[in-house]
């Protein structure tokens, strides 16, 4: 048998963090999951200030290499990298070069947008 009801849903909304758990339901949710407090974090510029291998300031004066697999599905039949792996293979080598300047692992970061030029194909 369906049934069929109607929930109240208030106008006044919180910030939506996922999961995306009822309050109602988050005290039986295992201490695993449920949501933690976060500890107030330093403003991006003090770090990058702080920071002895970039030196501070915006953008960064050198470069950072990182040898990374490709997998071989992720080849198209010329054997050229996909152009959808690319913002993958960036994203790792994001949380790579974060790590090896001092970040957490554990940072939450969003993407708003990535931009991506490619100046020649990426050849296994």
């Amino acid at each position: 048998m369906l049934n069929n009801s109607l929930t109240h849903v208030s106008t006044q909304t919180a910030p939506l963090s996922f999961p995306a758990v009822p309050r109602r339901h988050a005290e039986q949710l295992p201490p695993l999951v449920r949501r933690q407090p976060l500890p107030p974090m330093r403003s991006s510029a003090s770090l990058a200030v702080n920071n002895r291998l970039t030196g501070g300031g915006k953008g960064m004066s050198w470069f950072y290499e990182l040898e990374q697999e490709v997998r071989e599905y992720e080849l198209d039949q010329l054997g050229l990298v996909n152009h959808a792996t690319y913002s993958n293979l960036c994203e790792y080598g994001t949380y790579k070069l974060l790590d090896k300047i001092g970040f957490d692992a554990h940072i939450k970061l969003a993407v708003s947008e990535v931009t991506i030029k490619y100046l020649s194909p990426l050849k296994v």
